[in-house]
């Protein structure tokens, strides 16, 4: 299996993974009450986080620079508006969802940055083949 091929698989599973999570998290009989006082700057945030989240994903699918950069920065912060939040209950599986969440993310941060993939997300290496494969 070719070493993109594996990537854009991290990428679907990533979705699929954050998909779960958040289903599993709201069919907690506690998250109903919980969610009720959710204010609307929480809300407007998580609406801009998950933007943010899906430009990422797709900028890292067509190899963009940028992506890396958007993509590392919303790893970095969601751990810490989640400590800055309080934390929160969460269910045994909802944490396992999120463990397994996160080691996923490792991988694509990993692959696009420490492997041989990290050369695609340059523009200049990404410009070059261009090139070649017009001609």
């Amino acid at each position: 299996m070719r070493l993109t091929q594996v990537f854009r698989t991290f990428l679907i599973s990533d979705v699929l993974v954050t998909v779960a999570s958040n289903f599993a998290g709201s069919q907690a009989t506690d998250a109903v009450e919980n969610h009720a006082s959710v204010s609307l700057l929480y809300i407007l945030v998580s609406i801009g986080v998950g933007f943010a989240w899906i430009s990422a994903l797709v900028g890292l699918w067509r190899f963009r620079n940028w992506a890396r950069v958007v993509y590392l920065g919303l790893a970095g912060v969601g751990p810490l508006a989640h400590l800055l939040a309080g934390g929160g209950e969460a269910t045994g599986l909802e944490e396992a969802i999120n463990a397994l969440s996160w080691l996923i993310r490792g991988m694509i941060i990993a692959l696009a940055y420490w492997s041989p993939l990290a050369s695609k997300f340059r523009p200049d290496v990404r410009a070059a083949s261009q090139n070649t494969s017009q001609r």
